[in-house]
């Protein structure tokens, strides 16, 4: 009797427990989905870029500052007063034009005793001429008046110089860019008192890398470009034979044409044309992978992806040149490539993808069957 109590009560126990534990399985899973499977996915979406025929240019950026081809950095060769300063920086000058007038008393006055020795020197070796004509005198008194007399002559001519320097002139045609002279100061001997620009030849220094030399060559088109918007076209004037030793670069010199709005001091950037080719393929930095070293694209194949091995060429501006393994027409995945594989499937979009959060319904707005691209 004790043992039939004892297995009544475990019955219960247990059809206690297994109708709870089956009450729980209910609340927890309902009915049927267990059963459900979840729907094939539609495919990685990407964007694709329609490969067509293209101008490909290459473009290289280098930087410098213009300066003015020819400066005439104008000082005294003597310590002298400064009587006058005829000129103002940003005055435009002319070669000959009078620039700066330095007192000129003690020079006239040395010009003056020079003018004087020459003429005693002349008048003697002319008397001795006559003399010695006559037999009145050597040929050695002759000979050492003749030396005389040129010794004379040479100092004149210095004094004659002196005398012009004490009116500085311009010695081209320009503009003034500095002045650090006035009025009454003394003109030390290689002071510079003046300078002055030649803005009809402005130039600009462009350093070249060794790896690029052979591909710059005098007479090449220059696109110059000020950050303040002024631009010209300038040519590669001349390059030197041989790199700085201590940078290891060669420098190019970029001549600008005279009508240019570009002055000395204007920060520019140069932009050198390496290449330009016609009816060119190139495809978006994104659409080339590597593996092993060797680029390949996927291209969509009906609404796969077939991975397509290519011949890659330089980049520029984004873009990428295929030599070899594309034609017009065909259309390669640009955003997106990193995930795919051979024949995965394709849902091409308009260029918009999926964002965190975003449902479905906004994804099914943005595909499309058409291709992306430029």
């Amino acid at each position: 009797m004790g043992i039939l109590r004892k297995a009544n009560v475990w019955f219960w126990i247990l059809a206690l427990a297994a109708g709870m534990g089956f009450l729980g399985y209910r609340i927890a899973v309902p009915s049927g989905a267990q059963q459900r499977t979840p729907p094939p996915s539609p495919g990685i979406t990407v964007t694709v870029y329609e490969v067509q025929p293209r101008v490909w240019e290459i473009w290289r950026s280098f930087y410098g500052t213009v300066r003015s081809a020819q400066v005439q950095r104008v000082n005294s060769h003597t310590r002298e007063v400064i009587e006058d300063v005829a000129v103002e920086v940003g005055d435009t000058v002319k070669k000959g034009d009078l620039l700066i007038s330095l007192a000129s008393q003690s020079q006239a006055a040395v010009l003056s005793a020079r003018q004087a020795a020459y003429e005693d020197a002349k008048a003697r070796y002319e008397s001795l001429q006559k003399l010695y004509q006559a037999g009145g005198t050597s040929k050695q008194e002759l000979d050492r008046a003749n030396v005389q007399l040129k010794d004379e002559s040479a100092k004149l001519r210095d004094a004659r110089t002196t005398v012009s320097r004490t009116q500085i002139r311009s010695a081209l045609n320009g503009v003034v860019v500095r002045r650090s002279a006035e009025k009454g100061e003394f003109a030390e001997p290689g002071r510079e008192l003046l300078a002055v620009a030649d803005f009809d030849r402005r130039e600009v220094e462009m350093l070249i890398s060794p790896t690029i030399r052979g591909l710059i060559i005098p007479g090449m088109d220059v696109l110059v470009k000020a950050p303040w918007g002024g631009e010209t076209t300038g040519k590669i004037f001349r390059m030197d034979p041989e790199a700085d030793t201590a940078t290891g670069f060669f420098r190019a010199i970029v001549r600008l044409p005279s009508d240019c709005k570009l002055i000395p001091g204007d920060y520019v950037r140069m932009d050198v044309r390496m290449a330009y080719r016609e009816n060119a393929i190139a495809v978006p930095y994104e659409s080339i992978l590597r593996e092993d070293g060797k680029p390949y694209v996927f291209v969509v194949s009906g609404d796969e992806a077939s991975r397509r091995d290519v011949a890659a060429g330089d980049g520029s501006g984004g873009y990428v040149e295929v030599l070899e393994g594309l034609a017009p027409g065909e259309r390669v995945v640009k955003t997106g490539a990193g995930s795919l594989y051979e024949g995965a499937r394709l849902v091409i979009s308009n260029g918009t993808l999926r964002k965190p959060g975003q449902g479905p319904d906004a994804e099914n707005n943005d595909s499309t069957g058409s291709s992306g691209g430029k």
